[in-house]
């Protein structure tokens, strides 16, 4: 298996690239893999099979899936403040678990970040953002969450975009945002917003708020 592999600081503007764990790949369409993931060509999908490491990055489509009972977490890379971003149109299945951490403790740390975002978490899935202050998730365009299981924060929960639909779907499932640090607001939403499903909508400082 031959690919292009080199450090996050040399350049390639314009070409197509993955950026997993501080290393840059350009040759997207062949499969690639790394420590506790696998980038399948075909499909554009970044497979996590118990990651844990640096920022996820691309300016190419794409969908990140965490398979069925596996643990994965992202770290936000130092010169980025971003845990998983792309400039392209991006696609999270968490079936299994993520959890995003700040490793800045910074008040702007942007959680996602996509020119176009469709999230979906299953039923035996957690997208975790373990921020210190905010947890943003940013597009230029439009946000589809479709939550069958559980997104938890525990930083302030923003959520910017153009146009944003949420359906928490099914009574066990959830969006809680838990602050540690005591801000203004909990949860704030900025552009069109419809919200819909079984499932509830949770606001609270500390676990002990649910």
């Amino acid at each position: 298996l031959l690919f292009s592999l080199m450090p996050m600081s040399v350049s390639a503007a314009s070409e197509p690239y993955i950026i997993v764990d501080g290393y840059r790949y350009e040759n997207v369409n062949s499969d690639l893999s790394g420590n506790g993931w696998y980038w399948d060509a075909e499909s554009k999908a970044l497979v996590l099979d118990n990651y844990s490491g640096g920022s996820i990055l691309t300016n190419v489509d794409m969908r990140i899936t965490a398979l069925t009972g596996t643990t994965n977490t992202i770290y936000s890379a130092s010169s980025y403040h971003t845990c998983i971003k792309s400039e392209g149109t991006l696609g999270i299945t968490a079936n299994g678990n993520i959890t995003l951490v700040d490793i800045n403790k910074g008040d702007k740390v942007i959680g996602i970040s996509a020119k176009a975002l469709n999230l979906y978490v299953g039923q035996k899935g957690t997208l975790t953002c373990d921020n210190y202050v905010n947890t943003l998730i940013y597009t230029e365009d439009k946000s589809d969450i479709n939550c069958y299981g559980s997104i938890i924060s525990y930083g302030r929960l923003l959520i910017a975009g153009n146009d944003t639909t949420i359906a928490v779907n099914g009574a066990s499932s959830s969006i809680k945002a838990l602050n540690r640090k005591t801000v203004s607001t909990a949860v704030a939403i900025d552009g069109n917003c419809d919200i819909s499903g079984e499932g509830k909508i949770v606001i609270g400082t500390d676990e002990n708020a649910y």
